[in-house]
């Protein structure tokens, strides 16, 4: 009885262990991605699905979510059909994504590829493909972020930014802290 109740004890220690090495590895990527824009907050599954609701768009639209965290934004629209995709800085996270996904679409592959997770800066990602982005920015970046926005999106395509106001953008429609901008 001694040695189970010792084993047991040796594998918990491993695991408080094993689980401070990940989280003290993920620190520099979690204050990196703070510092280069916003930390990792997630949208609660209640205001995800207001922001899926608010636009209609066409059968096959593209869907990008900025800073796209767990992935919950991405696997909605993709819920609904749509093409999404998300760019999150952290590693950690576009790891958590895409097992996220796969889970999610566990018994719907074709679901599973209409969704793609990318680890990169969204400051140099390509935004032309897209008919609607999301964003939940941060004040200081919003200004920078509505020009290359201007300059990349299509004259059609729509904008979601939760929480935070683009400077010179007009608000076309407003759910709460959701709303919803035109490019052109």
């Amino acid at each position: 009885m001694v040695l189970i109740y010792q084993i047991g004890l040796c594998i918990l220690l491993s695991l408080i262990l094993l689980s401070l090495l990940v989280n003290l590895a993920a620190f520099p990527f979690f204050f990196y991605a703070m510092f280069m824009g916003a930390f990792y907050a997630p949208t609660p599954m209640k205001k995800v699905k207001r922001m899926v609701g608010l636009l209609k768009l066409k059968k096959n639209a593209r869907v990008l979510d900025l800073g796209s965290g767990d992935g919950r934004i991405v696997i909605e629209f993709a819920k609904m059909g749509y093409h999404a995709d998300g760019i999150e800085i952290n590693p950690f996270l576009v790891w958590r994504s895409r097992v996220f996904n796969w889970w999610s679409f566990r018994n719907d592959r074709s679901a599973q590829r209409r969704t793609r997770f990318f680890c990169r800066n969204f400051w140099q990602a390509d935004f032309s493909d897209y008919d609607l982005v999301v964003v939940y920015g941060i004040t200081r970046i919003m200004p920078r972020l509505e020009k290359k926005l201007r300059a990349e999106l299509k004259p059609s395509a729509k904008i979601i930014s939760h929480g935070f106001k683009f400077p010179h953008l007009k608000v076309g429609k407003e759910d709460g802290d959701l709303r919803v901008y035109s490019v052109d």
